[in-house]
């Protein structure tokens, strides 16, 4: 494995090294026994895998040993279970998800809410690191056969990209399952994936790639599995007196693209309109029943599809270029597949899916602008954009990078690798045989040189760059992505914006103020006359947790280790908003507290609305109408807004139209009415729609913008009603609504042939206020 010329074992206890893959769809245990390893001529390290008996909680559902553990808990009867026997109960009637079944729980780590999953049939699993702690602790067990047995030696594998608060509920999972805490027991997956290929190389074939042209090799690791992408550049060379050196270029932002997303939209765009069709089915069944029990049971039917289709196209054409595939005619057939609803078997015919139509589904994810799924609240990033990041951030080019790696259980499959080839038209591509193990393995390796030898194979880097806000909305970095951790960095010479201010802002931001990591808000309990110097201390340690220190003139106004509870820096400061309202609404469901919770499921309606997450606005106005009033008005147009926005149009007219019969007067109604008619029979009609309203009501100023947008769009000359318009806003920003500033302004001002510029509120000005003035640049401290 080419190690230094000189190193030697330190004691262990145990002498079985584990390696975990914590994976979104499966888990997988990979081990390396000391006592099988050839000290003196390491060349490749011997890895075996754990099976698991695996058990089915429903009568004559049976049971299976694999060596893959589906992610899945799943509770009956009071008894846990786990595995992947739990695979078929996916939207199965009689088990919830995130009740008494609990999978894709990864993609909700790091969320900080207690407890994310109030529904939840037990506290012991009311959050995703619980839940991963159940699943830890049945491989745990499985291994020591002894329920009280601690694992040592143990280093558990993590998606590049994940951040602070995400590395820390792996690492609380683990506690909870009684596996041994260290301080590098996280790796990140590709690194481990490349670990886990290199070992699996001959040492002729070492050799021929380390030594041969003299210089370090660039190998992008594109790992993909059931639910994150993860990407890193890594630069691999040698030397005779410090070994292998792997060193991280760059790693990807973080992104829940995986194999689950390719079954979704083979459900959304093939099973889902044929289940509609072949059995006569309107889209108004609720929303709560179609994500919860359809769609669940379509996904899985989709996977089937989906491995199929990929067998089928790797068994016919083995090369990884596909230019000359006769896809079309390449056809694989599913049958006897049902669905249950209502205590009704829905059995389809065959099932058909061509290789190229399902190399039309996984174009969606190359798409640059990226692709949103139709019926979840997800917005897939493009792979080709992601590529593109990662590149900028190593500051190579496509031609630059030797090889290209393709690992976890969706790498396998062929119509994604053909693409990745025409992007990386110069690269070799390195092609695994068992792809979906790589990471584990390499998990295991890393963890015996680590544990044995205290040789860590690769070090972690800062994945984003994380800075603060400054006055004028700058960006100001603190530490820039790529930093080998642990990192410090010092800025002496910030300024506050005026005397005796009684208190300092410090947003701290992900690669720009749009995405709030958290904003400190600091008392000023000295009255400063303002031309002191703030210094910002901050520093980045190796499990990527962040503490921040700051001064004035050498006080010490605040020591503070960073505690995102918003998701490592995603979400916009609305979204902030939107996970706080989320979190007392939860509180009042488990206290049954009916006032707060119809106040707040209001409240959240309108956050939904500011962060458009349409499909969780339409559960939730769903949810209120049948709670507690179903001729609520403002619920009934939230309702509306949702399913018109995912394309279930037939509900979003029926609920549209009952809000109008409520409340004939509320022009918001009247305007979405408009755009309804303009969606089913065009804009003429839609503003004859609007010109036949009474005077009072088209006095509203969102139906007189829209009254204008329309003409205009009819070739209507409407430049005058445009500039009177546009006037009216320039003398008096307040009496137009958000909405008309963010939607309609803007084509009214184009039309008046004038210049928009948006008003700052004077909430905005306050906070603007009290954020620092930068007057410096930050320096590393060695």
């Amino acid at each position: 494995m080419f190690l230094p010329e000189k190193f030697s074992p330190k004691p262990t206890k145990d002498s079985v090294y584990f390696g975990i893959d914590l994976g979104t769809t499966y888990t997988l245990v990979a081990t390396v026994d000391s006592s099988e390893v050839n000290i003196d001529n390491i060349t490749q390290i011997p890895v075996k895998f754990i099976s698991y008996k695996q058990i089915s909680p429903i009568k004559h559902g049976g049971e299976i040993v694999d060596e893959k553990v589906a992610s899945i808990i799943a509770v009956s009867d009071g008894k846990p279970f786990c595995g992947s026997k739990l695979y078929e109960l996916k939207g199965h009637e009689e088990f919830v998800r995130n009740q008494n079944i609990f999978y894709h729980w990864k993609l909700d780590l790091g969320i900080d809410r207690h407890p994310l999953y109030p529904d939840a049939v037990s506290k012991e699993l009311d959050i995703p690191a619980k839940v991963a702690g159940k699943v830890l602790n049945f491989c745990r067990i499985g291994f020591t056969k002894s329920k009280e047995t601690r694992l040592y030696n143990a280093v558990i594998t993590v998606p590049a990209s994940f951040q602070m608060n995400q590395r820390k509920d792996v690492i609380e999972a683990s506690a909870l399952a009684n596996i041994e805490l260290s301080n590098q027991m996280l790796i990140d997956e590709p690194n481990a994936a490349f670990i886990g290929y290199f070992n699996s190389l001959s040492q002729a074939e070492k050799e021929n790639f380390l030594l041969k042209g003299g210089k370090a090799k660039k190998v992008l690791v594109f790992d993909i599995g059931g639910g994150t992408c993860d990407l890193s550049i890594l630069e691999i060379s040698y030397s005779p007196s410090k070994g292998l050196l792997i060193g991280n270029k760059a790693i990807s932002r973080y992104n829940d693209l995986g194999g689950q997303d390719i079954d979704m939209i083979i459900a959304e765009d093939i099973l889902y309109p044929l289940f509609l069709r072949k059995f006569n089915l309107k889209d108004d069944m609720p929303f709560k029943e179609l994500s919860e029990i359809i769609l669940p049971q379509l996904a899985t039917i989709g996977e089937q599809l989906k491995i199929g289709i990929c067998n089928l196209i790797g068994a016919k054409y083995p090369s990884i270029d596909l230019s000359n595939a006769d896809l079309g005619n390449t056809v694989f057939t599913l049958e006897n597949r049902s669905l249950f609803y209502k205590g009704q078997e829905y059995k389809f015919p065959p099932l058909n899916i061509t290789a190229s139509q399902f190399e039309a589904i996984i174009s969606k994810l190359f798409q640059i602008r990226g692709y949103a799924l139709k019926f979840q609240d997800k917005f897939i990033r493009s792979v080709n954009v992601t590529i593109n990041e990662i590149l900028d951030k190593a500051n190579l080019n496509k031609l630059e990078i030797d090889i290209i790696l393709p690992v976890g259980g969706s790498s396998g499959n062929p119509i994604l690798v053909s693409k990745l080839s025409e992007i990386f038209t110069k690269s070799k591509f390195w092609i695994p045989y068992a792809p979906d193990k790589l990471v584990a393995e390499g998990a295991a390796i890393y963890s015996f040189f680590y544990y044995r030898f205290g040789k860590s194979l690769i070090n972690p880097i800062s994945s984003e760059t994380i800075g603060i806000e400054t006055k004028g909305k700058t960006f100001y970095p603190l530490i820039e992505r790529g930093k080998e951790l642990p990192v410090k960095v010092s800025m002496p010479h910030f300024k506050m914006q005026a005397p005796m201010q009684k208190e300092i802002i410090v947003p701290v931001c992900l690669n720009d103020i749009n995405h709030i990591v958290q904003e400190i808000k600091i008392p000023l309990e000295t009255l400063y006359i303002g031309n002191e110097t703030v210094m910002i201390n901050a520093k980045l340690d190796a499990n990527k947790v962040m503490s921040i220190e700051v001064f004035i003139d050498k006080d010490p106004i605040l020591n503070y280790k960073l505690e995102n509870p918003f998701f490592f820096g995603s979400l916009s400061k609305e979204q902030v908003k939107f996970v706080q309202i989320s979190d007392e609404l939860d509180k009042a469901r488990r206290t049954k507290d009916n006032n707060a919770q119809k106040r707040l499921m209001l409240s959240l309606l309108n956050q939904y609305y500011e962060i458009k997450n349409y499909h969780e606005m339409a559960r939730l106005a769903e949810e209120y109408l049948k709670k507690f009033d179903s001729n609520n008005d403002n619920v009934l147009n939230y309702s509306y807004i949702g399913n018109s926005h995912i394309g279930r149009k037939e509900a979003a007219k029926k609920a549209l139209e009952k809000a109008i019969q409520v409340n004939p007067g509320e022009t918001a109604y009247r305007f979405n009415y408009s755009i309804l008619i303009e969606e089913l029979e065009g804009a003429q009609a839609a503003l004859d729609y609007l010109l036949s309203l009474s005077d009072s009501l088209k006095k509203d100023s969102s139906l007189r913008c829209k009254i204008v947008i329309l003409k205009d769009r009819l070739g209507i000359n409407s430049e005058s009603e445009a500039s009177e318009i546009a006037s009216e806003y320039e003398k008096s920003p307040s009496s137009f609504s958000k909405f008309d500033v963010e939607n309609l302004l803007q084509r009214i001002h184009n039309v008046a042939g004038m210049n928009f510029t948006r008003q700052q509120t004077e909430v905005e000005k306050n906070r603007e206020n009290k954020v620092l003035i930068a007057t410096s640049t930050p320096k590393i401290i060695d």
